[in-house]
């Protein structure tokens, strides 16, 4: 493996004055590891919910690593499919992009750490061809971060052993091409499941945005970010000018911080009304609910319904990456300077692509019309 390019490469074209970067996301690049189960005999083996996102921690890694093993096992059954939250999401993005009139590559770079191993190198092929601007940041003697995903019917069920991306540390940022990406970006985002590895890259970003008055947004990405890591994400969190979620994850932040609102509703636009650093934007909380409309809270009062178009069962092939995708389009209209129903259909069309293909993958031409 070429360890100085995954470290130290730029693309040229990214130094240009001219050369646009409409977003700059981090989070933990994963190769996904996906299996179409047929019954729930591994789920109830490791007591895991059919639709629902674990980590594998010191505490819980006993319990969990033998499923890595096990899946081991069932390679010929296997299907690799690059992953990590931000890193679907910013693909997604550059693929809606294209279709709005925007670029259609090198218009969104990725931070994030890889191992040393063949799988960084397969991702960074990968999210390449995808048309990002990958930034990894090589950790010797680790391995790099897989994601096993159970899908049984149309649920999916994610256990993440993170790897080398928990050794993320902010003096990635550092490096003069990496700053000069920052600087240059126009949009930043964030996937809450980073809150686990590297807070403090988080918030350098975002408060970079803040000063500059830039778009920083972010995931909740999991009830578990809300329940757990809930210190970290509430000193993000007035930073954050667009917050996506869904239903489970903002009612799990609502119990988390004792919420007297039940009403998802008004949950939502009590998270919208939170302190800001940044006055000159009202934050944005979009919290979507599967087939059912998606509410979208804006800063200390307003608040909008969108309906979510009704899709054939029998025409969706798994859940995994919806809500990543549902951002992607989401950001990639809002990064075009749509307003907010044209962000939401984007957002929602990228969301039903993803869930009539295995994992989060799409076509190579995106359809999306605006009209």
């Amino acid at each position: 493996m070429n360890c100085e390019e995954i470290t130290y490469h730029v693309d040229p074209d990214i130094v240009e004055e001219n050369k646009r970067v409409f977003i700059l996301g981090i989070g933990n690049p994963l190769l996904d590891k996906q299996l179409e189960t047929v019954d729930t005999k591994l789920h109830e083996k490791y007591n895991l919910k059919t639709d629902s996102a674990s980590l594998v921690f010191p505490w819980n890694e006993q319990q969990l690593l033998p499923l890595f093993a096990d899946l081991d096992e069932l390679k010929d059954s296997i299907k690799s499919i690059p992953g990590g939250s931000a890193q679907n999401t910013l693909r997604v993005f550059q693929w809606v992009l294209g279709a709005i009139g925007g670029p259609t590559r090198k218009a969104a770079a990725y931070f994030g750490a890889v191992g040393d191993d063949n799988n960084a190198e397969h991702l960074k092929c990968l999210a390449t061809k995808a048309g990002l601007v990958v930034r990894y940041q090589l950790i010797p003697n680790q391995k790099t971060g897989v994601c096993a995903v159970l899908v049984y019917g149309t649920d999916r069920c994610l256990v993440a052993h993170l790897g080398a991306a928990e050794k993320f540390t902010s003096k990635h940022l550092d490096i003069p091409e990496n700053k000069l990406l920052i600087e240059k970006a126009e949009n930043y985002y964030a996937e809450g499941y980073f809150l686990t590895v590297c807070p403090e890259a988080i918030l350098q970003i975002a408060k970079h945005a803040a000063e500059k008055n830039k778009p920083f947004t972010m995931s909740l990405s999991a009830a578990y970010i809300c329940k757990d890591f809930l210190p970290q994400l509430n000193s993000v969190l007035p930073y954050v000018d667009v917050l996506f979620g869904n239903e489970e994850e903002a009612n799990a932040y609502a119990e988390a911080n004792n919420f007297k609102e039940n009403d998802l509703k008004e949950i939502v636009k009590k998270i919208a009304s939170y302190e800001k650093i940044n006055t000159l934007r009202s934050r944005f909380v979009v919290i979507t609910r599967g087939e059912k409309s998606i509410f979208v809270a804006i800063g200390s009062g307003e608040s909008q319904t969108f309906p979510v178009d009704t899709i054939e069962r029998n025409l969706i092939k798994d859940t995994n990456g919806a809500g990543d995708a549902f951002s992607g389009g989401f950001l990639a209209a809002l990064a075009s300077g749509r307003p907010l129903e044209k962000c939401v259909k984007a957002g929602n069309f990228a969301a039903r692509t993803i869930i009539q293909n295995v994992g989060c993958t799409f076509p190579d031409n995106c359809d999306y019309k605006e009209e």
